[in-house]
């Protein structure tokens, strides 16, 4: 059992390494609290939340596997290498993938409560 929680500080060792090192990690992170605040401001639903909280977390979790492709191709070749290039545009694709994703449900949750919440002042 001690493996087991063993696991979860690293775990959280890599999420303070990845908030600590990374810019876009906090600019992930500073959104995510503001998506949070919001789902509670609006008053989201179950479903909503769901959607949001999946929306955070794969955000998070692609900029994290990046974070880690970078950090070991970083290691393997300081030099230009073309497929090492590749392997972290591919990586950093991923993370704008989650991000555009997670930015149109923001959207598509947000603005119509927004907009009517402008209509009613």
């Amino acid at each position: 059992m001690n493996k087991f929680f063993q696991g979860f500080k690293y775990a959280f060792n890599g999420w303070i390494l990845l908030f600590k090192s990374e810019l876009n990690a906090k600019v992930h992170l500073f959104a995510s609290v503001i998506s949070f605040g919001l789902s509670i401001f609006l008053q989201l639903n179950y479903i909503e939340w769901a959607l949001v909280i999946l929306c955070v977390f794969g955000v998070l979790a692609a900029e994290g596997m990046n974070t880690a492709i970078e950090i070991l191709a970083n290691r393997i070749s300081k030099e230009r290498d073309d497929e090492i290039k590749k392997a972290k545009d591919v990586a950093a694709g991923a993370v704008l993938f989650a991000s555009l994703a997670a930015a149109a449900i923001g959207c598509i949750l947000f603005l119509p409560k927004i907009i009517l919440l402008i209509q009613d002042v």
